[in-house]
Parts: structure tokens; sequence; C-alpha cells
């Protein structure tokens, strides 16, 4: 069957131009002879229109209008077919009328179709162009402009007296109030949900949803859903499906064969209707596709029954285009699937292969034009970013997993590579770590670290929530009173965020929307889950996609938005922050605890390093202690969540920090630690507090705890810094 690309699709969604589609054409039944030819000046015409009509057909008269005025040189008139009650319709008026107007005309000649097709007749002054479906008209539309229009002179069109018409296979959806197909999605996918936002459907069953739920509303037919899972021996080939996603059915293994990773489909495979991209991005493209071509292919029989055809079209195709694909090849292991990485950048996962593999794709990225930008190794994996004019590809092997990752950009765009190349700066003061106190008495939670570098610039670890609205003052203020730039400016050289949640992100917002246009903030760092990969997550937020981050931005005179990758050390004066897992590490596995999608981060500063954990929690903890082990060994450590259900006790035990910030409040803190409770999540902060072997341990309330580096754990040396909230 021959592909129809998106953009070129006309029997299904009408674009840009109705003489450009490209499509199997249907045969066409043309009676024609000398003596039924006549000649047509079309420039005395006027387009008519039905009053209501479906998108699909209104885009493609105003197309069709463009496309006349555009050859002819001339302005055809538009109109609807609206008419003054109690009055009718002038049979001596030179029209064209495009699908079910209220024309008598049009009637005469949709009760001469049979079947599924369009027709083109001359009737009296009227020039009919009807379908027995939008798309069937659509299709006559360009016909009539491909073999009419096109070959006129001075708008002169040949026309044959009699019709034009053509028929279609046609795909009975749903008929006589019943849906032949069923809705399929894969097994093991999430198919429970409940009444919150937090508990919702994985995504392709969500889509397999959709689906389902708009052939209903459409038709009030009942159609069934389930997964694709089958009894041993049992076969699904005599079955009518419809394929959400990445079932296992061969149908959608011979579909995704197609496509590239930035590719989708609708793809009719004998009785199967497959709905697919490689990701779940893509996937959702193709089904958004198909809910429209739902819209405009309703039909109603002559009892009444609303049904739901259109015609075989075989194949249709669309690219998401704000992906980087066309990148060399990775030579070796096997291509185990793709994922949306967010901010227009895509990973692929390559399994299987080895380190020398990845050397050699380094040797071929090199030899096809890229430039390094960064390489790192560690614990025995490999990192390097390239760059070639508007291409950007990081790329890392892990050696426990036998897997890299590939992640594709452009590093002009939304984001920006971090610097990785030492900064000069003229020293005015010691390096410091200042652990905010939050308003933990209005509610509010979250956390907020600020390192003082040594040029008096600072660094900011998240912020914390926005319960009392006082927080983002206090930290101006304490940024205020730990100023040791001789100019006196507040300049915060990064503002690193390790996750979304509303208590990690709100104070920035605040603050930038309070203080913008006084202090300066000269990037923010961030690593963020995408929508769709979030989508089943519990407790979702998406403050920069949601437009969050741009009008902070704009409040603070414009601010570079980072995006940094695992194995990548990041140079920001005299601080070294090493990126040590971001969301990008997660797939295959969903997303479901949208705390392990933090980035976690390693800075090494005044000779010493300290493990910033923002909420991780177990599975983020298990994949960080598979691709380190003892690598992650640091002195000092942010305790993960809170204290909350976080990190596992395996990774505070490679961490063996001496030192220890513990981002909740004094009472919480006592609570978590004071052995009463030692289930869950309260064993590990017991054994984080009393049996790690951590010296010093300072939680976030109810001072601001400040230590100059580098420090002696133990020492009990933290100062306190008082400083108003508000």
């Amino acid at each position: 069957m021959k592909r129809i690309p998106v953009f070129l699709l006309c029997l299904i969604m009408l674009v840009a131009s109705l003489a450009s589609c490209n499509q199997t054409g249907p045969q066409t039944d043309t009676e024609t002879g000398e003596e039924d030819i006549i000649e047509v000046d079309i420039t005395k015409y006027t387009l008519i229109r039905p009053e209501f009509l479906s998108n699909t057909l209104l885009r493609a008269v105003v197309q069709m209008k463009k496309d006349i005025d555009s050859r002819l040189g001339i302005s055809i008139k538009l109109k609807d077919d609206w008419v003054m009650r109690g009055t009718e319709p002038d049979d001596e008026e030179y029209e064209i009328l495009i699908g079910a107007t209220n024309r008598r005309q049009t009637g005469e000649v949709l009760s001469q179709i049979e079947g599924s097709a369009y027709r083109i007749a001359v009737v009296g002054h009227k020039i009919v162009i009807i379908g027995t479906n939008d798309a069937a008209t659509v299709d006559g539309l360009k016909y009539f402009m491909d073999t009419y229009v096109g070959a006129s002179q001075n708008g002169v069109i040949s026309l044959p007296k009699s019709y034009t018409s053509a028929q279609y296979n046609m795909i009975e959806l749903v008929s006589g109030g019943k849906c032949r197909y069923s809705v399929v999605y894969k097994e093991g996918l999430d198919n429970t949900t409940g009444t919150s936002s937090n508990d919702r459907f994985d995504y392709e069953v969500q889509l397999a949803q959709n689906v389902r739920e708009r052939l209903i509303k459409l038709t009030g037919a009942s159609v069934a859903i389930s997964t694709d899972w089958l009894k041993s021996g049992d076969s699904a080939g005599d079955k009518y499906e419809i394929l959400i996603g990445g079932t296992n059915r061969p149908e959608t293994a011979e579909a995704k064969a197609g496509l590239g990773a930035a590719d989708w489909c609708v793809k009719i495979i004998g009785k199967k209707i497959v709905i697919c991209g490689w990701t779940e991005t893509t996937t959702g493209m193709a089904v958004d596709s198909f809910l429209s071509l739902l819209e405009e292919s309703v039909t109603q029989d002559s009892e009444g029954h609303k049904g739901i055809s259109f015609i075989d079209f075989g194949e249709m195709t669309g690219t998401y285009s704000e992906w980087i694909t066309d990148i060399p090849e990775y030579e070796g292991g096997e291509f185990s699937g793709c994922v949306d990485a967010n901010f227009g950048q895509l990973e692929y996962y390559i399994t299987g292969t080895t380190a020398t593999e990845f050397i050699a794709y380094k040797a071929k990225l090199e030899a096809s034009g890229y430039e390094l930008y960064f390489e790192n190794e560690s614990a025995g994996n490999l990192y390097a970013t390239y760059t070639r004019n508007s291409a950007m590809i990081h790329a890392y092997y892990v050696d426990s997993q036998n897997a890299t990752r590939i992640i594709t950009g452009r590093p002009d765009g939304e984001v920006s590579l971090p610097n990785v190349i030492e900064e000069s700066y003229e020293k005015v003061t010691e390096s410091a770590i200042t652990q905010m106190t939050l308003d933990y008495a209005s509610g509010n939670f979250g956390m907020c670290y600020v390192i003082t570098l040594e040029d008096g610039s600072f660094i900011v670890f998240d912020g914390g929530g926005s319960d009392g609205n006082k927080d983002h003052i206090r930290l101006y203020n304490l940024l205020s009173k730990l100023n040791k730039r001789p100019d006196g400016k507040i300049v915060i050289a990064a503002w690193i965020l390790t996750h979304e949640h509303w208590d990690h992100f709100m104070v920035f917002y605040n603050f930038c929307n309070t203080y913008g246009r006084q202090v300066t903030v000269e990037q923010y760092i961030a690593n963020t889950p995408s929508k769709v990969v979030g989508y089943n997550s519990y407790n979702p937020n998406t403050y920069i996609e949601d437009g969050y981050f741009a009008t902070a931005s704009a409040a603070a005179g414009g601010i570079k938005l980072v995006k940094p990758h695992t194995g990548q050390v990041i140079k920001i004066r005299n601080a070294e922050v090493e990126v040590i897992f971001t969301q990008e590490d997660l797939y295959p596995r969903k997303l479901y605890f949208y705390n392990d999608a933090t980035m976690i981060t390693r800075m090494k500063i005044a000779g010493q390093t300290i493990m910033w954990l923002g909420d991780t929690c177990d599975v983020a903890s298990d994949i960080v202690c598979d691709m380190y082990g003892s690598y992650l060994k640091s002195d000092m450590v942010q305790v993960a969540h809170h204290g909350y259900n976080g990190a596992t006790r395996e990774f505070y035990t490679l961490i063996a920090p001496k030192f220890a910030f513990w981002p909740t409040s004094a009472d919480e803190f006592a609570r978590q630690t004071n052995g009463t409770n030692k289930s869950g999540y309260y064993a590990v902060d017991y054994f984080v507090a009393h049996e790690l072997g951590v010296l010093e341990i300072y939680c976030a309330s109810p001072d601001n705890i400040s230590i100059t580096l580098p420090y002696v754990p133990g020492s009990n040396k933290a100062e306190m810094i008082d400083v108003p909230a508000g």
C-alpha cells in the first residue's frame, strides 16, 4: 500500500495545498465524449459551502479558493449557503456547490451516488462537488482542481456535461449501531485509575481510552477495549482490532519497522488499524490524527443509526519535526526504543553493547564532522557530548548495564548546554554553604541551599514552596547578608533545580517576580521530564512547560535555561557540579513516582564534595548504586526527600558522608530519627542519623545554618545567620 505523508494527506486531513496532495488515487468512472464536454468560465462563479461544516471541509474550501486565486490571478467569491427565511436559492446564480449545501442540486447529485464515492456534476448553472462523507468530498475537490482547474486557460475549464465520479474501498468501523473493531493496548500497563490526578492510567492506556470514548460519543455504539493478552496457542489474526502503541501483535511490529524514531503512523493491515510511534509522544500524535479522522467520518443510515466509515487509505504518517534524528547510526548492540527527553530532545536506548562499540561510535561522530564538546569517565562509564552546526549529541555508555544512551537536540534551541570550561574570576571571599530555614509554621516546606562562591556570587539549589509567601523575601535578605562582592550586586551564577515539585520551584518563581530587576540570575539549570513521560506519575508538576519559568525569566530580564545530562561536569566559578543522574536514566522504566525524576548532582568545592539528592527515591537510588558503586563516596550529603521515603540505605552507605544537611523542621527531624518507629523509611532515617557514622547533622529549623569550606565535620563550627523573613 502507498504511504501517504501527513503533510500531503488529502483523503484524511487536508493540509497546505489540494494541488500538491500525494495519495493512492481512486479509480474514476467518467462518462465523457466530445459532444459531452462543456466549457465553463469559473471566474463568473461563487464558491458555496454549507453554513455548518467540519473543520476538514472548511480548510479544504479555503485552500481551494487560495489555489484558484493564485492560479488564475482572480479573487473568486466564497460564501456559505445561508438564505433569508422565506426565500429560495436562485437557480440562475453561477455557483460551485461544495459538500452538503442546502441547494436542491446538491441533493439531486448526492441521491445518484451508490456506495462510498464522490461525484462532480453540472446541473444548470451549478457545478456540484459532493461525496458521501467529507473525506470523499475533499478528494473530489482535489480531482476538480488537478484535472480541470489545473488545465484551464484564463479561467475557462472543460467539464464533462454528465458527471465525474470515484468509488472507494471503505473501512466500516461502526455501522448499524455496532462497532466492528475492539480497541487494544499493551498488557502490563497500568489500566486502573482513581479520582485524583495522582492516579491515572499509563499514557498509552489513556490513548486507547480516548479512542474508545470518541467512538462512543460519535456513534453511541458499544466499543470493547482490552489488553493484547492472548491464551497460549491463540491467535488474534481474525479479529478486527485498533492497536494502540506497542502491542504484541505482529501488525504493530510491521508498522513500527517502517518508522524512524520521530515518526508515527496510522496503518491499515488486514483487519487491524495500527496506531503507533516509537515514543509515547509520537503515538499520541498518531492517535490525535486518528481522532480527527473519526470526527470527519460520521455517517447516518436510513434508520438513524450513526456509523463511522472512511476510505481505506493504506497508511498515513507524520514526523515530530522538533527532534533531531539525522545522526550517524550506532553500530552494535540492539536498538531497544526511544523516549521523549523533553525540551525538543530525543533519547535513543541501545542495549547489549560494549565500551569498544561506544568508542567506535565516538570516532564515527568525529568522522562525520561532530566536534567534541565534553567527555568524561567515571566508574567504568563513558560520556561524550558533541556538537555540529545546530545539532547536539550527548552519548554515554553505562558499564553495569551494557547499554548506551544517545540524546539528540539543538544546543541553541530552547535549552543550552552547560559550561564545561574553567571560569576566570577574582577571589574576594571563602566558599560556604548555607541551609536556609523555611516558614514551617505557615505550612511551607521544601529546601533551599545557598553556596557562596569565591568571587562573591552564589549558587542556589531549589528554594522552597510558596505557603506563607515569605520565603522568597527571606532568601533575598539572606543573599544580601551573605553578599561579599565589592560592587554590592547580588549575582546568582546558577540556580539549580533538582525537580519540578511546588516545594522546590515556587520560591524561584516568586523571587524572580519580586526581585528579578534587582539581582542577576545568570542561568537556570534543570533536566525535567516531559508531560507525557510524567503523565501517570504521582504528583507531577510541569512548571517549566507551563510557562512559569518563562514568566520568571522575563521578570528577571532574561535567564538562560541550561539542560545538563548525566556524566557532564558543570563549571561555575570555583565549583564543579557533576551530574550523577537525570530523568533520562529511567527509561525504559516508567516514571510512577515523580520524585524519581530528581536530578542528582555532586558538587566539588574547596576540596570537598557534597551529594545533592533533592527528593531522590528508591528507583533512582537503585539505578545510581548500580551505575557507580563506591564512586559515590562523598564528604557531605543533603538528605533526600526531607527525610521521608527517599534514598535507600545502600545509597547512603555508598556515599558514606560525615556531614549531613537535613531539609526539614526540627520537630519533624526528631520524629523521623528518635527510633520510636523503625518501619519503612524511618529505618533509613534512623540509620543515617545514628548508625552511618555521620558526625554532624543540621536540620533546616529554627535557624539558617552556614558552614565555611573546607569544613571539618564534627567541629560544630556552623554559624547561625539571622535574617528577617518578611
